[in-house]
């Protein structure tokens, strides 16, 4: 093994014996933050957050629920019709600790006891009859200004999480997310100080999007939840943007944390608060947006002749004043753009065009473009469009796929 002894607080054991005298393995990633190695250089940003309740509302309070007996109570509000069907793949991924209601040390206290265990037992079911209660009792209070809405299994109240918006600009960056939870120990005096199970949820958004995110789109990825101080998570990203939503496992439950990312790109995290983009300075003498429209710019084919060199393309979607633009996908016939863009707009009877371009040397050439009316409320609706009106001639034929997305309610997407 070329193993050297030194005094350097290391020890080295048989693995037959850590395996008899260890059950868990908790592995520290140390993140090099030195600027003498750039190609292993991590840079770390964090943010502040808090899982809250609505203002005027106690935390985690429950309600007496009158004209139910207890036996009602227990067979109607019981835990698992509170949390859904057996075999969650979120309940699944917390410990057995968790899911039997059993806190730290209570198991070593007993003794053994057959009284004991009765003791523990009759504790674990009312505290997963309360968790039950609890958990009915939020889904039936919870407005929009909490944050504190579960995890994604909560699907009513999962968006009310605190939301966090980063940017990923090289192909296939690596960003280690870390969500750690404020020190609970000193809550033991008052009966509490354990853990919350706690985790979070990577969604990717559209490419402009600067408010919170109000339904559930693509899932980018996913850490599991645990009752610790601590829950990581290790992910190759796309180019693109995505909000991060630490969150707990049940809804309602309140707690401070603290979120780091690391990444060896420059990567922006801050908090989303507003549900909508903050309004213009001249929305005196301007017309007030009165419809949202989301474009999905999936894929184009046919942009080259065979046995020719495929042109570097990008696209640019446009709608009223604001404009996106893609990356450029180098000497590709079918680039697959996978863009989506969301626009507020002031006149919903006006196109929204979508123009791919070949890069060039001086200058750009136009290789075609298509123009999309959304006027109707529509709702994921797909399209396959042939390109026309290009200035190109290597282009013998070409489609884009796209899927637009419109409602004049803001609040919907």
């Amino acid at each position: 093994m070329g193993l050297t002894v030194r005094d350097v607080g290391e020890f080295w054991m048989e693995f037959e014996d850590f395996c008899h005298y260890f059950t868990d393995v908790v592995v520290c990633r140390l993140a090099e933050r030195a600027l003498l190695w750039p190609s292993s250089h991590w840079r770390e940003v964090r943010c502040p957050g808090e899982w809250a309740t609505a203002p005027g509302k106690p935390p985690g309070g429950i309600p007496l629920l009158s004209g139910l007996s207890k036996q009602e109570d227990q067979k109607g509000l019981s835990r698992d019709g509170a949390r859904g069907p057996k075999g969650d793949r979120k309940e699944d991924q917390l410990g057995k600790r968790q899911r039997d209601g059993t806190p730290w040390g209570q198991r070593d206290k007993a003794g053994g006891g057959k009284g004991d265990e009765m003791i523990i037992r009759k504790e674990a079911q009312e505290s997963n009859f309360r968790e039950g209660l609890r958990s009915v009792w939020w889904d039936g209070q919870v407005n929009k200004s909490s944050r504190c809405g579960g995890c994604i299994n909560h699907r009513d109240t999962f968006l009310y999480n605190p939301q966090f918006l980063f940017e990923v600009k090289g192909e296939g960056d690596e960003v280690l997310i870390c969500l750690q939870q404020e020190d609970r120990r000193i809550r033991r005096r008052e009966g509490g100080g354990e853990n919350l199970p706690i985790g979070f949820e990577v969604l990717k958004v559209e490419v402009n999007r600067t408010s919170r995110v109000n339904c559930v789109g693509e899932q980018a990825a996913s850490s599991v939840y645990m009752d610790s101080r601590s829950v990581a998570l290790r992910v190759t990203l796309g180019p693109g943007r995505y909000t991060l939503l630490p969150t707990t496992f049940q809804p309602g439950a309140t707690g401070r944390f603290l979120l780091r990312v690391f990444s060896h790109s420059h990567v922006y995290l801050r908090e989303l608060k507003e549900d909508l983009p903050p309004p213009s300075i001249w929305q005196c003498c301007v017309r007030q947006p009165c419809m949202v429209t989301t474009v999905h710019l999936r894929r184009a084919s046919g942009l080259g002749q065979p046995k020719q060199t495929a042109p570097d393309v990008y696209a640019v979607i446009r709608c009223e004043e604001k404009s996106i633009r893609t990356r450029v996908f180098k000497q590709d016939s079918n680039p697959e753009f996978n863009t989506k863009a969301i626009f507020y707009r002031r006149q919903p009877d006006t196109h929204i065009s979508i123009k791919l371009w070949c890069r060039g040397w001086l200058w750009d050439t136009l290789l075609g473009g298509a123009r999309l009316q959304t006027g109707d409320i529509e709702r994921g609706r797909s399209r396959v469009i042939d390109l026309h009106g290009g200035q190109s001639r290597s282009v013998s034929r070409g489609c884009i796929y796209v899927e637009t997305s419109s409602s004049q309610c803001l609040t919907d997407l």
